[in-house]
């Protein structure tokens, strides 16, 4: 499901789908009170300053968290993703408790160098900048 910042989808509707893949982008109506109960496979919250936490989404691979998202470190900590995008997110600077991840998307301004120290117990990482 896609839903960005004119679509008129709020919390109170997504918080009751069964999905596996959500775009909840550029400052749409979802953040967490509508993100609580799903357990996604991927999401899109890029520019999506509402959705600061998804510890609780378990089986999450895909996450891209960019630009205004706030998410960051906290908000992160118990998932282990494969691909993850932190395009501009300067909240994400420690990544060496994902052991799955494989792909790392670090574009734009210096978000590289936020990141870079917290990946260097990382193995088998293709870091694209």
């Amino acid at each position: 499901m896609r839903i960005d910042r004119k679509c008129g989808v709020g919390d109170a509707r997504i918080s009751n789908l069964d999905l596996e893949k959500l775009y909840a982008v550029e400052k749409c109506g979802g953040g967490d009170f509508g993100i609580s109960k799903l357990n996604l496979e991927e999401l899109n919250a890029y520019d999506n300053p509402k959705i600061t936490s998804l510890n609780h989404m378990t089986k999450l691979k895909i996450l891209h968290i960019g630009r205004e998202c706030r998410d960051g470190d906290t908000g992160i900590s118990n998932l282990n993703l494969e691909k993850l995008w932190v395009t501009g997110n300067r909240n994400v600077t420690s990544l060496n408790h994902m052991t799955k991840l494989k792909i790392l998307h670090a574009e734009y301004d210096k978000t590289k160098y936020y990141v870079w120290n917290g990946i260097v117990k990382l193995e088998m990482l293709e870091f694209l900048i």
